[in-house]
């Protein structure tokens, strides 16, 4: 008899805080009675999966010997079997949101796979998982645009997470056009954000999954088995408490490193720790005495400095360690920074940097600040949605230090704008949002 692989599902809570919505606002484990609810929707594209209901326990049923990994680059779209909840009418947009999902079971195979999806339609959705292969277990967050192809991909390494260890809860926040993922590995830990990506897309669903990938297999074993776990929860939150406006890194008097950061609002922000490590290798380490207060609830602007007084030789990476007034802790993007050894400066800046423009969103004039290393050629243009030059802010030579230029987008249509900087070989581009 054919072997079968079963994945476990068990759904505690679904808590939609979006009260605009006249569809179902949540679900309840008491309001599962042996079969799906009927705000779950069972979807089996490949066919050969089944499902069923032991108490609060949804059963997905995967066969061995056909993979369920859900990609869909030129394969006809998402693959994998899964529980979805419409969360709005049909080809509406639910609007900013977060969904995330705890997982119990263990991962110790290649390509056993568990995450959550933000759905348009079975070719544009945008999938945030954990997986494990031969380098351990790995974050990925993909974005798909109509045609089911691949619009992005973003693929990191969970340092220090091994094989097997649970639990794992999966996050996947979104504000206007910008998906963020995270992770952690208890309930009570912090959220550890992994990557952010820019996809544009209604959403009106989402989904918790567990699939499968056959390609690899350990040598003689012929089973791979599907992802085998447990989903306690699965629930929309509020956007992060900070929106960051920029971060960036630069070389003070004695070979000191600088960090400076803006913020457009913030809610409930009791403050920023600031981490380092020394490469891409490794943990980062809290630098003692780093605690800079936040402002609380603002709505606006706010800049921040601090110096580290511990800065040595080295190709440092440097993060913030943002905390809320309950103790949640959330960590920007990090940045890095290359301190020489035995060179004096003048805190001119050690690497090429394209800030976040501010006001963003604005309307109809912003700011955009860049940083140039070395003397020469810059160039920062402006470019919609559909890659078309629309403006050309800087074109010519710069000196090394820190520069801005405004833009005044009276002439523009409201809408997302990318803003690309190029010097010297270095390339970096960031969206912004005119509002009209």
């Amino acid at each position: 008899m054919k072997k079968r692989n079963t994945v476990f599902v068990k759904v505690c809570s679904l808590l939609l805080f979006l009260p605009a919505l006249s569809l179902a606002q949540g679900i309840r484990q008491s309001e599962f009675n042996t079969t799906l609810d009927t705000f779950w929707i069972f979807v089996d594209p490949r066919g050969g999966c089944t499902q069923s209901m032991t108490d609060s326990h949804a059963v997905i049923d995967i066969p061995l010997g056909l993979s369920r990994d859900p990609v869909s680059s030129g394969q006809g779209g998402n693959r994998a079997p899964r529980l979805v909840q419409r969360v709005g009418p049909p080809g509406s947009d639910v609007g900013d949101f977060g969904i995330y999902a705890k997982f119990d079971g263990v991962q110790t195979r290649q390509y056993q796979i568990q995450g959550v999806m933000a759905i348009q339609d079975d070719k544009n959705y945008v999938r945030c998982e954990i997986y494990s292969d031969s380098s351990g277990l790995r974050a990925l967050l993909y974005t798909f645009d109509n045609d089911g192809n691949y619009a992005s991909r973003k693929d990191h390494l969970l340092e220090g997470v091994p094989l097997g260890t649970t639990p794992l809860l999966v996050r996947l926040d979104r504000a206007d056009s910008v998906f963020t993922q995270y992770y952690k590995t208890s309930e009570g830990g912090p959220w550890i954000k992994v990557d952010t990506a820019i996809h544009h897309m209604n959403v009106d669903s989402v989904a918790v999954y567990a699939a499968n990938s056959d390609s690899v297999q350990p040598p003689g074993d012929t089973s791979a088995p599907a992802f085998t776990g447990l989903v306690d929860y699965f629930r929309t939150e509020a956007p992060l408490p900070v929106q960051l406006a920029s971060f960036s890194a630069r070389l003070a008097p004695d070979n000191l490193v600088r960090l400076d950061w803006m913020t457009i609002s913030e809610t409930n922000n009791y403050g920023f720790e600031v981490q380092k490590r020394l490469g891409d290798v490794g943990p980062f380490q809290t630098i003692e005495n780093s605690f800079v207060p936040g402002h609380g609830t603002t709505l606006e602007p706010h800049w921040y400095t601090f110096t580290d007084p511990t800065t040595t030789p080295g190709d440092w990476r440097y993060r913030l360690k943002q905390i809320d007034l309950d103790a949640t802790v959330h960590y920007s993007e990090p940045i890095a920074i290359s301190v020489p050894t035995g060179v004096d400066n003048t805190g001119e800046p050690a690497a090429f940097m394209l800030e976040q423009n501010y006001p963003n969103p604005f309307n109809p004039s912003t700011t955009i600040g860049f940083s140039v290393r070395d003397a020469g050629i810059v160039s920062l243009k402006v470019f919609d949605v559909l890659g078309r030059e629309v403006a050309t802010l800087v074109n010519e030579v710069r000196q090394p230090g820190q520069h801005s230029v405004t833009w005044n987008a009276s002439n523009a249509p409201s809408g997302v704008y990318f803003y690309r900087l190029d010097a010297a070989g270095f390339t970096q581009t960031r969206h912004m949002v005119l509002m009209k």
